[in-house]
């Protein structure tokens, strides 16, 4: 019930404010996502692909190939990053975007991309550990090792995506400025392991279902892709805002 509560109240703080909603997130990510079709337009292969070719394979297809991506993929996160921080300051510190496009805040947004940093790599230390023993002994007992390195797969991807939703209160933080810790973040969160579980895998599992349906390279699927790409990074990010106001500063739930 708490999961459901947290979920509408993310929900409708992105409907409710849509005209502030679209000025804060609307012309950034429309931005990036028509430069990325046009890239992919431009030079005949998908952009995680370009990505994934690597730097000697992309410059011997086409020399501005992975470069291009690079600073492509650079962008895209940096617009996230502003996206995230001005949803936050927008929601927690009622700071509304004076134009079509919201300010940037250079710290605050920096210390965010740290701070993302460090949870994915906390989130995925156990998956590290997991895949260490395989990569050390898969000639000697490859198939054994297969086995049991895909049990533990299933059996820890939702204990890494436990620890990232736990940690998500030291994002709102420091969009804000504030110094939240890893214990504090942790410490905040303590008993409600089900709850942000039940509030975060299930969208977010519908949305990688419905980004699976259609798949052709077609002017609806990139409509397709964009709008879920949108609805993706907002709820994400309303979604950690409304988890930070409700159990760091006990803002209660309508």
């Amino acid at each position: 019930m708490k999961a459901w509560k947290l979920l509408r109240q993310s929900v409708l703080q992105l409907f409710k404010n849509l005209p502030d909603t679209m000025k804060i997130s609307g012309f950034l990510y429309g931005l990036i996502a028509i430069l990325r079709r046009g890239y992919e337009v431009y030079f005949g292969i998908s952009f995680d692909q370009a990505l994934s070719a690597g730097p000697e394979q992309g410059q011997s297809i086409n020399g501005w190939l992975w470069p291009s991506a690079v600073i492509l993929s650079i962008l895209s996160i940096v617009t996230m990053l502003w996206i995230s921080v001005a949803w936050h300051r927008y929601i927690l510190l009622k700071q509304a975007p004076r134009a079509f496009i919201p300010e940037f805040y250079f710290k605050p947004t920096l210390v965010y991309f740290q701070k993302s940093v460090l949870m994915v790599l906390l989130a995925s230390l156990p998956m590290l550990l997991l895949f260490l023993p395989y990569w050390m002994y898969q000639d000697a007992y490859p198939y054994t090792l297969i086995g049991v390195l895909v049990l533990s797969f299933l059996l820890l991807v939702p204990f890494c995506a436990i620890i990232l939703f736990r940690l998500t209160p030291l994002l709102s933080a420091a969009a804000l400025g504030h110094d939240l810790g890893l214990k504090a973040a942790w410490t905040v969160t303590r008993g409600q392991t089900l709850t942000l579980f039940f509030l975060f895998a299930p969208p977010f599992g519908a949305l990688v279902f419905f980004a699976q349906l259609n798949q052709e390279v077609t002017l609806l699927s990139f409509l397709q892709e964009t709008v879920l790409g949108w609805v993706g990074v907002m709820l994400w990010t309303s979604l950690m805002t409304t988890v930070y106001g409700h159990y760091v500063e006990k803002r209660s739930l309508n």
